[in-house]
């Protein structure tokens, strides 16, 4: 499975590498549940946003889309913390997986 990342050139690089390497773990951990249902070509594009970048924090958004044979699956969230809003919108794609495939 492949990632597709939008919009994170806009972040520091220790912003962007924490997010790469969070994304991939919460990825991997999703082929393993739903990995029989999934194809090698398949690609999860996540989009990131910065919201209020001139006050004193930081707002994240995230968008996660993912086309699959079945279905069309996508997942939002935004927060504070770049941690809680990547395990958040991956927590939203699982429970639309399970609703969907059954797993």
């Amino acid at each position: 499975m492949k990632i597709k990342f939008v919009g994170i050139n806009e972040l520091k690089s220790e912003e962007k590498s924490l997010f790469e390497d969070l994304c991939v773990d919460h990825c991997e951990k999703f082929e393993k549940y739903f990995g029989r249902f999934l194809k090698p070509e398949d690609e999860i594009t996540l989009r990131i946003k910065e919201y209020d970048k001139d006050g004193k924090r930081v707002k994240y958004s995230v968008h996660l889309h993912f086309p699959t044979s079945r279905r069309n699956l996508s997942a939002s969230a935004d927060d504070w913390d770049i941690n809680l809003v990547c395990k958040e919108v991956f927590s939203k794609l699982n429970n639309e997986a399970k609703k969907h495939y059954r797993a």
